[in-house]
């Protein structure tokens, strides 16, 4: 078939074939780039997110720790509380104080014992909830 054409349009052929190959080359080169361009921009993207993601994290933390220290110190003042409540309670027993205040003080042991255990109780759940984190 191209021995019969005529020399110049065999080159121009070749020519066209060349060409042809040079502008898919091209193009695929194009594409290349605007795909390395649309992944950058997805990277920095991505990477925006993750840094706002650490952020809210972060800010969790400092109140979840906040809260950690507050239920500790509740607990602490709670025991506090506790311990004069029973002390005031046994003088009054010792002292000769009726049955009644026996028991009041028995059932103000009973219901510090149980905040005791709530306290407990969510300090428990504040330490998951840090480690989580």
């Amino acid at each position: 078939f191209f021995s019969k054409m005529p020399k110049s349009y065999r080159k121009n052929s070749k020519l066209l074939q060349v060409t042809a190959a040079l502008n898919e080359f091209v193009d695929y080169g194009q594409n290349l780039a605007r795909g390395q361009t649309l992944l950058k921009e997805e990277l920095e993207a991505k990477t925006h997110e993750l840094e706002r993601l650490r952020l809210v994290g972060d800010k969790q933390r400092s109140t979840i720790q906040k809260l950690f220290h507050t239920v500790e110190a509740a607990k602490a003042q709670a025991s506090s509380l506790s311990e004069k409540a029973l002390q005031e309670a046994a003088l009054r027993a010792e002292n000769g104080a009726l049955a009644k205040e026996k028991n009041d003080a028995l059932q103000a042991k009973v219901q510090l014992s149980a905040a005791n255990q709530l306290l407990q109780e969510e300090l428990g759940e504040m330490k998951k909830k840090l480690a989580r984190v």
